[in-house]
Parts: C-alpha cells; structure tokens; sequence
C-alpha cells in the first residue's frame, strides 16, 4: 500500500514537471522575452576597447580585421607603422563613434586588393587619422568610400581604378546622404576623381590636396553640397573643381592649376558660389561655365590659362564680380553662345587678344569693369552678340578700347575709352548700335569710328584729344551722330589734319546738334561722301568745314 502511494506520488509529479517543460516551449515561440545570446547580438552588445595593432607583435593584436572585430562602438583602434594588408574591403558598419588613428599617412598604409573598395564606412561619427589608403588590384574600385558620417585628417587615397565609364575610379566617394569633415587630405593617381560627392551627400574638405587623377581632382554631382577652403588641384585630366547638375558646394580660397582642361568647371544646372579662388595655367580654361550653370563668381583670379581666363558657353548665366583675368593665351572674358552672365567690376588685363569677348548670340550685361592691355581690344562684339554695356573703362589697349563688328545691336552707356592703340570705339558690322554717354580721349586714331554698313546712334558722346579724329565715318556706314562733342584734334603733321568729325569712302549718315570746337578741322567731308549735315555748333577750329579734295586727313 505504501508503494502504491509513492507510484501514485511519483507519476503526478512526473506529470506536473512535463507540464511546465511543455509551458516553457511554447512561451519562446510566442512570446518576444528577451534576446538570445547569439553571434549577431553578441556583435552589436561588444563593449568600447582602447587597443593598439602592430606588425611586429608589440601590439594588442597584429591584424587590422582582428581588432576590429572585437570593437564595440566608442572604440579606438591605434595602428602602428607599416603596411597593413586587406584581401577584402574593410567595412566600418555598426561602430559609431569608432576613432582609427594611424602613425601619419607617410608612416601608416592600409592597402587592398580585394572589389570595390579599399574601406567602407557606414557607421556615424566615425573619426580616421594619419594614414594612406591605396587600392592595388586590378578590378574597378574606389580607395575610400564613405555612406555614414567620418571625419577625416592626414589621410591619403591613391590607385582607385576607373572603368572608363560609371563604376569605380575615385580617390574618395562620398554618396547616399553621408557627411565628411576632411582636412589635410590627399588624392593622388586615381582613374577617376580625387574626391566625387555624388548624391545627396555632403562634404567639407579644406587643406586638402588633389593631383594627376584621371578626370577632376573634386568633383560634385546631383544635389551634393557643402564647402571646399584652401584645396589644392593640379595636374588632373579634366578639371581641378568640379560642379555638376544641381550640385551646390560653397568654393573659398581654393586653387586650380595646371590641369588639362579648367581650373574651375561648372555644368549643368549648378548654381554654386565661388570666391577668392586661383587658376593658372591651365590647359583650356581659368574657369568655364557650360549648360544651365549660373554660378556666382566673386573675387577669383585666372591667369597664365592657354585660352580664356573665364568662359561661359551655352545657356549659361549667373554674375562675375571683382573678378580679374590676366595673362591669359587668348581673353580675359569670353561669352559664347546664348551664355548671358552679368559681369560687374572685373579686371581684365595682358590679356593676348581681348580683355572681354561677346561672340555667338551671347547677351548679358557688363558694368563697371575694367580692360587693360589687351593685345587686341579691350571689349568685343561678334556675331549677333548683344550685351549691353555701362560704364565700363578701357585703357590702353592694342587695338580699339571697345569693338563692335556683329550683326546684331549693341548698347554702350556711360563708357571710357582711353589711350588705345587705334580707337576709342570701332564700330561696325551692319547692326545699329547704340552708344550714348561715352568719352573716348587720347586713342591714336579716332575717338569713335564707324564703318561697314552700320547704322549706329551716338548720341551725348565726348571725343576729346585723339590722335586723328573725334568721329571719323567711312566705307559705307551711316551713323547718327547727334549732340555730342568733339574738340582737341589736332596733329604735328601740317599735311594731315586732326579733323572733329570726319566722313570719307561713300559714308552717309547724318550729324546734327554736335558741338565741334578747338580741331584742326571742325567738320570734313570726303569727296565721295553723302552725309546729312544739319545745325551743328562749329567753332574756333583752324577751318570750321572743309570738303572734297581739301580733306587731307583720310583718304578715299
């Protein structure tokens, strides 16, 4: 009886205990509880670790992948000199806050061989330090590629391997909606860019260097921004900077020298601002502005450049101001195109051939610039080009200060022309300008001169002092040339006069409430020219009006 008591005892808890096991099962597969302890969560529970890594030994560990395995978030990672080696990319995911400080990127290298990349850093507030990147394989890859957020000091990148059309290449990527503070940096050899902000990612990068990469040394694309101060471009196959689509960084005190193409690129629809940069020497241009791109372009400089110090081309826009192109192959301003920039208060000067250039159906206005030395002319005018320009100065220019040849209408209000080699304003072409408000004084030649087949108005003009003539009209054009002065022409040679206003060739046209005193000759008309001369105030001249065979200033 006993024994049964105990059997019985004995299978009820039996059963009491298979009731609580089988309770157990299902509350794991029902409930959430608590995390398990597996691989992956031990992963992301791993604790903040001060270690160093050493190739001799001396360190906490001697491989790279090993340290950063064992690295929770907050961690730091020394690494010692050499070269650490990487068969696979190094991927920094997981790890914010994580710092990497190497011994100085000449002492410190990190290089892969492995696709892709050399390192990828997804996590956020990542900190990198004093070392060099380099990829060595053969396949298209970037060196460093940045989708979280880094900082970045004393790193290089070098050997990035570019496709030759949409993969790999760069020295530095950074993409997605990254963020990068980098300073110090370098970019070197690379097949594509030194470092491409693509995206909407956003970089600053100041005391950094980009040289001999395949394409531009900085490059942004999309809606990428942020501020690039005090960098360095040279020697790339494109470009130094870079500024693409609707891209928007802020470009202060950067150089761009030596590079195949511009210093300075914008394209697109970018409308960044650029201030206080150089550009020499390049292969091309100082600056060019092509597509849609209006950018703002303040207190730059360009000289030494193959062809133009500033270029615009296409439909491009935006402002130039205070500005200066010197030395430059061929202008110091060319505007191309429908391109329609307004320029204020720039400084072109030694320039070879024009200090500023309109060319194409080119529009836009110019004020208060300033064109010095020019080979040829100080401002130009081709093709249907139409800009208006105010108070603008040229001195001492090869050829004429101001040149209009187009064919298409020009406005000159409130200009100077000073001392230039053959005219204060040349004025052709078969357009009808406008010029009004002008002084032209001490040109070689005339003060204003008109010929082709223009028509041009000059009106409250001033021609004082020029070498030959304040308005000399020939070939077949016919101005209107009403209330304005011309007074003080007068030559050493006594067989050639300094004439006020002159007509030779079959010139027509008309001159009516001028005010011509103090010439050699007020009014001369040549023997085969027809203009209209109506009440002109002509006085105190050595002859007030001479014509046909008697001019002996201009010959027909």
């Amino acid at each position: 009886m006993h024994n049964s008591r105990y059997l019985l005892l004995a299978i009820v808890l039996s059963l009491a205990a298979a009731a609580c096991n089988s309770g157990d099962a299902l509350s794991t597969t029902t409930s959430a509880g608590p995390p398990s302890t597996t691989a992956e969560s031990t992963a992301t529970t791993l604790p903040a670790i001060n270690v160093s890594v050493a190739l001799d030994g001396s360190g906490d560990y001697s491989d790279l992948d090993d340290a950063l395995a064992a690295a929770g978030p907050a961690s730091t990672i020394t690494l010692g000199p050499g070269e650490f080696r990487l068969d696979e990319p190094l991927v920094i995911d997981d790890l914010n806050l994580l710092t990497i400080v190497g011994a100085g990127s000449a002492e410190t290298s990190v290089t892969g061989t492995g696709p892709d990349s050399v390192v990828v850093i997804r996590s956020r507030n990542v900190s990198i330090t004093g070392i060099a990147f380099r990829y060595e394989g053969t396949e298209p890859a970037h060196v460093v590629v940045v989708e979280g957020a880094v900082t970045m000091t004393d790193v290089t990148a070098t050997g990035g391997v570019w496709d030759g059309e949409a993969v790999g290449g760069s020295g530095f990527l950074i993409r997605g909606e990254a963020t990068a503070v980098i300073e110090g940096a370098g970019s070197e050899a690379n097949g594509a860019h030194g470092f491409q902000i693509v995206e909407q990612a956003y970089a600053r990068l100041t005391a950094s260097t980009a040289m001999s990469n395949g394409l531009s040394g900085f490059a942004w694309f999309d809606e990428a921004g942020g501020a690039a101060g005090g960098n360095g471009a040279s020697g790339n196959g494109l470009h130094g900077f870079s500024v693409n689509d609707s891209a928007g960084p802020v470009l202060d005190g950067n150089d761009g020298s030596n590079n195949l193409r511009s210093g300075f690129a914008f394209e697109g629809t970018a409308s960044p601002v650029a201030s206080n940069n150089t550009s020499q020497s390049n292969a091309e241009y100082g600056f060019t502005i092509e597509g849609t791109a209006a950018p703002r372009l303040i207190g730059n400089s360009a000289s030494q450049n193959e062809q133009a110090g500033f270029a615009w081309w296409d439909q491009a826009a935006g402002t130039a101001e205070g500005n200066t192109a010197s030395s430059n192959g061929s202008h110091g301003f060319v505007i191309g195109g429908s391109a329609h920039p307004d320029l204020v208060g720039n400084d072109a000067v030694d320039n070879t051939d024009v200090g500023y250039l309109w060319t194409g159906q080119a529009a836009g206005a110019a004020e208060g610039n300033f064109a010095r030395r020019s080979g040829l002319s100080g401002f130009a005018a081709s093709e249907l080009a139409h800009p208006d320009l105010v108070q603008n100065t040229a001195r001492n220019n090869g050829q004429d200060g101001f040149s209009l040849f187009g064919d298409a209408a020009v406005t000159l209000t409130d200009n100077m022309s000073r001392r230039n080699g053959l005219n204060g304003f040349g004025v052709g072409g078969g357009a009808a300008h406008h010029l009004d408000g002008n002084l032209a004084s001490d040109n070689t030649i005339s003060g204003f001169a008109f010929f082709g087949t223009t028509t041009s108005t000059a009106r409250d003009n001033v021609a004082d002092g020029n070498g030959l003539n304040g308005f000399e009209v020939t070939e077949e054009a016919a101005p209107i040339i009403e209330d304005n002065e011309a007074r003080g022409h007068h030559t050493p040679n006594p067989d050639v006069a300094g004439i006020g206003i002159a007509y030779v060739g079959t010139a027509g046209g008309s001159a009516q409430g001028n005010q011509v005193y103090n010439n050699d000759i007020g009014i001369g008309i040549g023997e085969n020219a027809q203009p209209t001369i109506g009440d002109n105030n002509v006085h105190d001249n050595d002859r007030d009006t001479v014509t046909g065979t008697e001019i002996v200033a201009l010959s027909d």
